[in-house]
């Protein structure tokens, strides 16, 4: 039940309804618990639904993109060689603490 009710609820990503996206018929739900039989999508329009939900996921992710990028750092343009700091928390040795780890003569 959770399942149909959410496959038929207005998706903002496609803009249309995910049942409808997979099967071209918007099923209604009435309350006697039974599914009325809605017109069926030709197999023409459901190519041109099926684009056109492509353009829309296309456009979705995009979006997204442009937002998660927006609090991004960039990439720092590290070169063999260069001279960096790293926490030691990260660094594994062989000794079991820090106190009997290599010390700096």
């Amino acid at each position: 039940m959770a399942e149909f009710a959410y496959n038929n609820e207005y998706q903002e990503s496609i803009k249309r309804r995910p049942f409808f996206a997979n099967n071209g018929v918007n099923p209604e739900y009435q309350t006697m618990g039974h599914l009325m039989q809605a017109k069926i999508t030709p197999g023409e329009d459901m190519s041109q639904l099926q684009d056109t939900l492509q353009a829309e996921m296309t456009e979705a992710q995009l979006r997204h993109k442009e937002y998660y990028d927006a609090g991004r750092k960039p990439y720092p343009n590290l070169q063999s060689g260069d001279i960096v700091w790293l926490l030691p928390t990260n660094i594994r040795t062989t000794r079991p603490c820090k106190k009997l780890d290599y010390k700096k003569i």
